[in-house]
């Protein structure tokens, strides 16, 4: 084995070590990192898991803990609790998860209970958590109870907890106050609907959670072998549950058994919801990636070991047989030594460092040297082709070549000349020293020639079709994008004269213009219609050159052609672009600008009027949202080829986007009466089209527009974009008008849009400036009593005065600005009915607030109610929300949700203006209503109008066997309260009691009525 090749053998067995080690090392820490993240996912789904389940248990008690402070009436006698336990079923029907409710008195014994077994027993509530100070109004829970209700169970110990496989339930208790009296409200919480809620997200077999108290109590668990009551104080300890509100380990249970447990603390209640997910079903994940990791590099790692062993023993063979050529060599270079001196190309040696070591006469010769000269020279100094930085890289790479290379460069001759060489070169060894046999030959000429050759190849064969024709206009030959572009081959055309291409489009006049240009100048450029193969005529643009001898005869005609087609279509392509709706193939806003443009300069000539109409499809928005955008778009284009069998020939019809279009209507009377009942005419005849059904596929949909006009006559001093906006403007006024309709343009219009662009930023100033106020009117009883009252919004404005909130309520909606508004009137009187608790002449009055649409459909609606109670402590049954009929008919399942959520807290509702709008009975029959509000339209005429009175009574005789009450508003004479007292209304708001008053006048109101 030679040296060479045992140094390959010790190279390659530390690389492939080195290598197998290194695969193995990473391998091992890739492993190592998959599974530490696996355990840390692990810790992060169980502390997921831990907070879902606190937040819904803590829900849950917050509900159970409103509603025991809302179960007792205010104050009452003492006999208004005999029938208490009647209410208790209507709570628990919305409550599953409680089993039963029920009330101690003050020694802790049932005395009423949903279930009238439990009435009697004695519930010992001294352990439970928290331990309160007394008189605390706090929900407390108790240590579980073994059986289905307190009728039949008993509660747990710690020496005596629950049996594995029998029912539980969790005692928890509330005080309360029922005017000096205290009362303690008890409730049975059903444990299995947690733990169902529970084992939904978590199965047993991916880990348990445990629910305990503070002091350890197990409450409840979905592991199925625990007991509920038992206690575990270390869990407490460990946990360290009195400092810590949260946290995260991993548990080790022997065997190796372990767990990812993760424990999280309620914020309101004295329990901790513990979850253990199972450290196996954690790592699922991380040992199939292992395995399939495994699988991958195991193989690999082996192809890898053998395709190596090949490589080392190829390069082994290599090296032998390196050795034995270099020998050779070595004898070949002393023979041909001798030719050296007398070969014809320029063969020079070089060292590795580029210096000559032997060179030909020819090679000096060649680059004007003398041979003393030549010899020991740099490559450096004749080298031109390469930068001298690269030319060290290029020698390294002829020498590590064990093959003849050949690469063409440029020399530079002792006069500073260049020239262009070939230079073919070979490794070998001279003395045992690596050298480079380099032959260089001077390609100069043949480099001018093939560039000639080639430019004049490329030339011809261009993407343009080049024919070339002798004096007499035959063809002789022709290159092949000529033959792609006619689709004649060569042998087709040669010989013939190119007429054979002529279209037929052009006379004989076109064809004599050419040929004078073509004679007179020598070349004629322009574009022609020519014909195919095929017969198929396209756009041509030609060029004919006519060559010349060096007496001035033509000899030849070269022509160059081009297909424009593409260029054509492209053109027109930009132009319908730039100037056509794509959709509808009409005008678009640009070419419409262009063309009213030139009307006006027209109307300015001949004195004629014109008009501008400006359509919008009404309710369009719905369409799309119900049918989808396709079906939207096939009624714009019906309405597009509708819209342009309306007008006359020579007016515009354009589509500016969207649901928009425009017609512009030219050559109309000089008169502008005229003008307008020319306009009229064909607005009618647009309207009755657009009537008509529209048959869109399968649906048939019925549309109708909103069209607004303005004229422009030859005095008018009105721009384009005036003229469009004057339009808008109108047809905006047309929707107002109840669409389907047409308005002219009228300049109160345009006053009147800035008056309420300046009210709506005078509307945003008053929200931040606190310059809304609410007023007060009084509601009274059939005794005229103050009963309860309605919150109305005004508007101080500093230069106004009083705003009517008809004038911004409106506006409001529209802009957005009614949620921040409602939000204030909530919060506001919220606040009042707090101030009111404080006074016995107005403790017991319920306050009505108004409540919009876009309020109730707010996904937080409920949530803001509540937590605005909440913050000014107020009796929920205190506060009323009214809603309008016409609010119902969107959204109606949501709306019920909502209010049903604010109901179970004991907000009260009230539905105004009944009768007025549209909703189904049996929607009405559904809402938690408290009150119908008889609409003051039915009330104003009921003395004198005979169906007035029959649709009040129909009123108050649907309401009373819903079990609902009834109001009547705008009450303004004695007559109308009689009557409506006979009709058996109770409750009244109007004049004839009392007009909206600021807060003040209304307190001094309650104590002078």
């Amino acid at each position: 084995m030679t040296p060479r090749a045992q140094q390959l053998r010790h190279i390659f067995a530390v690389a492939l070590l080195l290598f197998v080690c290194g695969v193995l090392a990473v391998t091992s820490y890739t492993l190592w990192r998959l599974r530490a993240d696996a355990i840390k996912n692990g810790l992060e789904i169980s502390a997921m898991h831990t907070r879902g389940f606190e937040d819904f248990l803590t829900q849950n008690l917050h509900v159970t803990e409103l509603v025991s402070a809302n179960v007792l009436p205010q104050e009452g006698r003492s006999q208004d609790l005999r029938d208490i336990d009647a209410s208790f079923g209507s709570i628990l029907q919305h409550a599953p998860f409680l089993r039963s409710m029920s009330l101690l008195d003050e020694k802790g014994r049932i005395f009423a209970s949903s279930s009238s077994a439990n009435v009697g027993i004695q519930v010992a509530t001294e352990d439970f958590l928290p331990i309160s100070g007394e008189g605390a109004l706090i929900l407390r829970i108790g240590q579980p109870w073994a059986g289905r209700d307190f009728s039949a169970g008993r509660p747990s110990t710690n020496e005596m907890p629950v049996e594995v496989d029998a029912r539980s339930f969790i005692p928890i208790t509330r005080p309360v106050m029922f005017g000096k009296r205290a009362m303690t409200v008890l409730f049975a919480i059903n444990p299995d609907y947690f733990i169902n809620h529970v084992s939904q997200k978590l199965s047993t077999e991916e880990g348990i959670v445990n629910i305990r108290r503070y002091d350890g109590v197990l409450l409840m668990s979905t592991d199925p072998s625990a007991r509920a009551g038992s206690l575990h104080q270390d869990v407490v300890s460990q946990l360290q549950l009195a400092d810590t509100e949260s946290g995260s380990f991993e548990k080790d249970l022997g065997h190796d058994q372990k767990e990812l447990s993760s424990f999280r603390s309620s914020r309101l209640y004295p329990f901790v919801v513990i979850t253990h997910l199972h450290r196996d079903y954690a790592l699922r994940n991380w040992r199939a990636e292992a395995r399939t990791l495994l699988a991958a590099i195991l193989p690999t790692l082996f192809a890898i070991i053998v395709i190596s062993t090949a490589f080392y023993r190829r390069q082994v063979q290599i090296a032998t047989q390196r050795a034995e050529a270099e020998r050779a060599l070595h004898r070949e270079s002393e023979k041909n030594l001798a030719f050296l001196h007398n070969a014809s190309d320029g063969i020079h040696i070089l060292d590795p460092d580029g210096n000559v070591i032997e060179a030909s006469d020819s090679f000096c010769a060649m680059l004007g040297y003398r041979r003393d000269e030549i010899i020991g020279m740099n490559v450096n100094q004749w080298e031109a082709g390469f930068p001298l930085s690269e030319i060290p890289q290029a020698l390294h790479l002829q020498l590590s070549k064990n093959e003849r290379s050949q690469f063409e460069t440029r020399h530079k001759r002792k006069d500073g000349s260049t020239f262009d060489v070939e230079i073919s070169g070979y490794p070998l060894v001279l003395d045992g020293k690596p050298a480079l046999f380099n032959s260089s030959r001077d390609i100069t000429e043949r480099k001018q020639a093939l560039d000639a050759l080639n430019i004049a190849a490329t030339a011809f064969e261009s993407q343009e079709g080049i024919l070339v024709a002798d004096a007499d206009s035959n063809i002789l030959r022709v290159n092949s994008a000529f033959t792609e572009i006619t689709g004649y081959s060569a042998t087709e055309v040669i010989g013939k004269n190119p007429h054979i291409l002529s279209s037929g489009r052009h006379d004989s006049n076109f064809y004599a213009a050419m040929w004078k240009d073509l004679n007179s100048t020598g070349v004629w450029k322009g574009e022609i219609w020519n014909r195919r193969k095929n017969g198929e005529v396209y756009p041509e643009y030609l060029t004919i050159t006519a060559v010349k001898n060096h007496t001035g005869i033509v000899t030849n005609y070269v022509a160059s052609l081009a297909d424009i087609t593409q260029r054509k279509a492209a053109e027109q392509e930009i132009k319908n672009l730039a100037f056509f709706d794509p959709l509808t193939k009409l005008p678009n806003r640009r070419l419409l600008m262009d063309r009213l443009q030139h009307a006006l300069a027209s109307s300015a000539r001949s004195r004629k009027a014109g008009a501008i109409l400006f359509i919008d499809l009404d309710n369009f928005k719905n369409l799309n949202d119900t049918l989808g955008h396709d079906v939207g778009d096939q009624l714009l284009k019906s309405v597009a080829q509708r819209l342009e069998t309306c007008v006359r020939e020579g007016d515009t019809v354009a589509r500016l986007g969207g649901d928009e279009f425009v017609v512009m209507l030219e050559d109309l009377s000089e008169d502008a009466l005229e003008a307008a009942k020319q306009t009229e005419s064909i607005v009618a005849k647009i309207l009755s089209s657009m009537n008509m059904p529209y048959h869109l596929g399968q649906f048939e949909h019925h549309s109708t527009p909103s069209i607004g006009a303005t004229l422009f006559a030859a005095s008018d001093d009105v721009s384009v974009d005036d003229l469009l906006k004057h339009a808008d403007i109108a047809m905006y006024q047309a929707k107002k008008g109840g669409r389907n309709t047409l308005r002219f343009f009228d300049p109160k219009m345009q006053e009147s849009i800035t008056t309420r662009a300046g009210l709506e930023n005078e509307l945003r100033k008053a929200l931040a400036q606190d310059q809304f106020r609410l007023f007060y009117q009084p509601q009274v009883d059939d005794g005229q009593r103050i009963v309860g009252a309605e919150a109305l919004i005004r508007w101080q404005h500093p230069l106004r005065g009083i705003v009517s909130p008809l004038e911004f309520i409106p506006l409001a909606e529209e802009n957005g600005l009614i949620l921040p508004i409602g939000q204030w009137v909530l919060e506001t009187a919220c606040a009042k009915l707090k101030s009111w608790e404080r006074n016995p002449l107005s403790r017991d009055i319920v306050l009505a607030v108004n409540v919009s649409a876009k309020q109730l459909r707010q996904a937080d609606f409920a949530t803001q109610v509540q937590e605005a109670i909440l913050r000014n402590e107020i009796d929920p049954s205190r506060l009323k929300l009214e809603l309008t009929e016409s609010m119902l008919q969107d959204s109606i399942e949501d709306t019920i949700l909502t209010m049903m959520a604010l109901k179970q807290v004991g907000v009260r509702f009230s539905l105004d203006d009944f009768g007025t709008g549209y909703s189904s009975l049996q929607y009405i029959k559904r809402l938690p209503l408290d009150q119908l509000k008889i609409d003051r339209s039915f009330v104003s005429d009921i003395v004198t109008d005979v169906g007035d009175k029959a649709i009040v009574t129909t009123i108050v005789a649907m309401a009373r066997s819903l079990d609902i009450a009834v109001i009547a508003e705008g009450v303004e004479t004695q007559a109308q309260s009689q009557l409506l007292l006979e009709l058996g209304c109770r409750q009244f708001q109007g004049y004839l009691f009392g007009k909206p008053v600021s807060a003040d006048e209304f307190d001094a109101l309650l104590k002078h009525p």
